[in-house]
């Protein structure tokens, strides 16, 4: 893509069109918070990585801390809690996550920690995953996989915190607004009528922030998109940084999780895939629109050193 072009281009907001999607035009303008909410000014001196569950993010995790070294930029990462919003960290900041096709995530995630317990697969050396005691497929249908959404509480108050996730994750996780909250009932008293009724934030209005959200990152990794070799020298060029696929350690469990799924190939039947891909409908229409070009219909600029500020202390 003209790295040039694409760095000039006019303001844009979290309402300009998905074919602008962090997806599809990667760039080097800073979220503000002002009321012009680009700048091509202010100078980047962090990089900031969101990483979504069982996305496939732990090699760009990686990748990226070896960028902020090479460039000198302080480097932040959230996993379990809400991803930030551009523009709100003091320090001007690239903002960077990755998304993979929302069922394909979901049947992932209950692979790795969601079939059996992880703590048994690692720490428990007499306990054997077999079929039989293994967690059911059918059962993981709920936001936070086997249960409804729930979350810790801190002394500030209930926190958003979501580990495990089968429904919807992307919308939760974007946006933090799955924490429930209880109302007084109208007639207290014995009887279900008289007990305090679960509210939720409307997956709705979930998705709205997610979605606005997203689209004010610089970019969205596609993990389906990894496979060609011309999207990645396209990302080492962005980033200016080589080695995006150089081995590493895997997560905690991984390999546990992966043996044991091996041993047990996972049968999932057509009405239990369907089942979940209507139940993850939402964020599927989410991650559609964000990846509204396909491969390789992307402009990805090349790095543009004017737009950083180096600390030689942090490289």
């Amino acid at each position: 893509g003209d790295g040039h072009a694409e760095s000039s281009r006019t303001q844009g907001s979290a309402n300009e069109s998905s074919r602008d999607s962090p997806v599809c035009r990667p760039h080097f303008r800073a979220a503000t918070n002002s009321s012009n909410p680009w700048s091509d000014q202010v100078k980047f001196k962090r990089i900031y990585f969101y990483h979504f569950r069982k996305a496939g993010g732990t090699n760009l995790r990686i990748y990226l801390g070896k960028v902020a070294a090479h460039h000198g930029l302080e480097y932040g990462v959230t996993e379990y809690g809400v991803a930030e919003t551009p523009g709100e960290h003091p320090l001007p900041t690239l903002y960077v996550t990755i998304m993979r096709e929302p069922v394909a995530r979901s049947i992932s995630h209950f692979k790795y920690e969601g079939r059996w317990d992880c703590r048994e697969l690692v720490y428990n050396s007499t306990f054997h995953p077999t079929d039989e005691n293994a967690r059911k497929i059918e059962d993981w249908n709920e936001t936070y996989g086997f249960e409804k959404s729930s979350c810790r509480y801190k002394k500030e108050g209930y926190k958003f915190h979501m580990t495990t996730c089968a429904v919807n994750c992307y919308s939760q996780w974007a946006a933090g607004l799955s924490c429930p909250w209880w109302e007084p009932p109208e007639h207290p008293g014995p009887g279900p009528e008289g007990y305090p009724k679960r509210k939720e934030t409307p997956i709705a209005k979930q998705y709205d922030v997610a979605k606005a959200k997203l689209l004010s990152y610089n970019l969205i990794v596609i993990t389906e998109w990894l496979k060609y070799p011309d999207y990645i020298t396209s990302l080492e060029r962005f980033f200016a940084t080589p080695n995006f696929k150089s081995k590493h350690n895997s997560p905690w469990c991984e390999i546990q999780s992966h043996n044991a799924n091996a041993k047990n190939p996972l049968n999932m039947s057509d009405a239990t895939r369907e089942k979940l891909t209507n139940l993850n409908a939402v964020d599927i229409h989410l991650y559609n629109e964000l990846r509204s070009c396909s491969f390789p219909d992307y402009s990805i600029p090349a790095f543009d050193p004017t737009r950083f500020e180096s600390n030689d202390t942090l490289r």
